[in-house]
């Protein structure tokens, strides 16, 4: 898998609007045609919408909560 491809894919997932319409048209019909496009943009869907789910800054318990260090 190209590099290329792996930025394509995320830019669509995450930032569509970076992208021309023209270029968001390609991307899907290749999310669509190719097997490793659509696992990739699947694995971008999901690992962004953890990341926004986590707070900034904190771990997933929150500030002050989880286990002490000692």
């Amino acid at each position: 898998m190209s590099p290329s491809l792996e930025d394509a894919v995320e830019r669509f997932v995450r930032y569509p609007d970076t992208l021309r319409p023209e270029e968001r048209e390609a991307i899907a019909r290749l999310i669509e045609e190719d097997v490793t496009a659509r696992e990739l943009a699947a694995f971008y869907t999901a690992f962004y919408a953890d990341l926004d789910g986590v707070p900034d800054g904190h771990g997933p318990t929150g500030p002050g909560e989880g286990p002490t260090p000692g």
